[in-house]
């Protein structure tokens, strides 16, 4: 069979609009939102620890809005929500251009919470499962990667603006919003709403609506299972990327070696996110889950063994590459492991519960740091988060097994 026959117009043209909205909500607006923390700390006088608090709210924000995206995305459609998402996005850079302390800083790490639920990973799950009903995986991995690729975009074009003067960050933030109006735009006249069948018909009845869209959610409790398992899993990558660039430090290793370790595993995530789609569509959700928990596995002790020696600097490089590896399990395979789970009609709200699951899990990542300033190092911290991902490892196992076998039976 040729590559990519079965595909359609409408499919490749979904999966160009995800890929400009994870470009920006999820590489402008989000993965590379660290590079104004030094700038509005010393430009505003804020202390890091407190500018800290508007990446919880954000998270917090995100988890809760995405618990109702399917409730939403029925009543308003997919292209509604997701100008709306654009629109919150907008707020949100525009009150934070205007900032002069830190409750305005929070008000639109709220609005950004809840636009990138309408503009990332849960409406590029469900937009691509309704287009593209062949290789699913491929084009979730090639939209999901424009993750990585928007926030070198973001760096190269608005570090320069940001430095130009005391307050460049503002000027920044009015720039990635018109850039964000350009998009919303393309968005409005080019993508076509098509019915999901996830989604009630605008033309069934209400009672019918409600009938078909009340239905519970968890029928088999593997499906609770995998959502706990998908919390931790936000838990710990969320943890111990933002922990490795301190530990690498706090261990000797140079901050220009540093430096060169977290590049590469800046340009592994847009590689390992499409390869995982493609790998999931010829080999399937088993062999694709564990190449990530596997990859997870590996990268966590060479994290901890990281030292300023030949061998330290190795595994420093090792962690790079394997943890680059392990995190589409935050991404990609979300809608792919709500896809295999759960029946087509409930994918939308589903999904929106995992992926509030996951964000939950990001929320908590201050443990790592309320762990260092209790016992002065990560140390304890990293080994549990091992411990943790080799029983959620286990248990994604034996959920996959599960789930194959009530196929089977049916």
């Amino acid at each position: 069979m040729k590559p990519y026959k079965n595909t359609t117009p409408s499919s490749w043209s979904a999966v160009i609009i995800c890929s400009l909205l994870v470009f920006i909500s999820l590489g402008f607006c989000s993965s590379a939102i660290s590079i104004y923390t030094v700038p509005i700390t010393e430009g505003l006088g804020i202390t890091r620890g407190a500018y800290a608090t508007t990446s919880t709210v954000r998270f917090v924000t995100m988890a809760l809005t995405n618990l109702f995206f399917g409730t939403l995305a029925r009543r308003f459609g997919t292209k509604k929500l997701m100008l709306a998402g654009f629109g919150f996005l907008m707020l949100s850079t525009l009150l934070c251009s205007f900032a002069n302390g830190l409750p305005l800083l929070l008000l639109g790490s709220i609005f950004l919470g809840v636009g990138l639920s309408f503009s990332s990973t849960t409406m590029v799950g469900t937009v691509i499962k309704c287009y593209c009903k062949v290789h699913t995986g491929t084009f979730l991995g090639a939209a999901l990667a424009m993750n990585g690729v928007g926030a070198a975009v973001a760096r190269i074009l608005l570090t320069p603006i940001i430095n130009a003067h005391k307050e460049g960050f503002r000027d920044a933030y009015r720039l990635v919003a018109l850039i964000i109006a350009a998009l919303a735009l393309i968005i409005l006249f080019f993508f076509k709403e098509k019915e999901d069948i996830s989604l009630p018909p605008a033309s069934m009845p209400e009672e019918k609506k409600c009938e078909k869209t009340s239905q519970p959610i968890f029928t088999k409790p593997y499906m609770l299972v995998a959502l706990v398992c998908v919390f931790f899993t936000g838990l710990i990558f969320q943890s111990i990327t933002s922990i490795a660039d301190p530990h690498f430090k706090d261990n000797g290793i140079d901050l220009a070696l540093v430096t060169t370790i977290l590049s590469v595993y800046s340009v592994s995530i847009s590689a390992t996110k499409f390869s995982i789609g493609i790998i999931y569509d010829r080999a399937g959700l088993r062999v694709s889950s564990m190449i990530c928990y596997g990859a997870a596995l590996i990268s966590v002790p060479a994290l901890l063994f990281v030292s300023n020696t030949s061998l330290g600097i190795v595994l420093g490089f090792v962690y790079a590459i394997f943890v680059a590896v392990g995190l589409p399990l935050q991404t990609v395979m979300l809608p792919i492991i709500v896809k295999e789970l759960f029946k087509e009609k409930l994918f939308s709200k589903a999904l929106g519960i995992f992926v509030a699951a996951n964000t939950a899990g990001y929320a908590l990542m201050p443990i790592a740091d309320v762990i260092f300033d209790v016992t002065g190092s990560y140390d304890i911290w990293i080994i549990t988060c091992f411990l943790l991902l080799a029983a959620i490892t286990v248990a994604m196992n034996i959920v996959i097994t599960l789930s194959k076998r009530e196929k089977r039976l049916k």
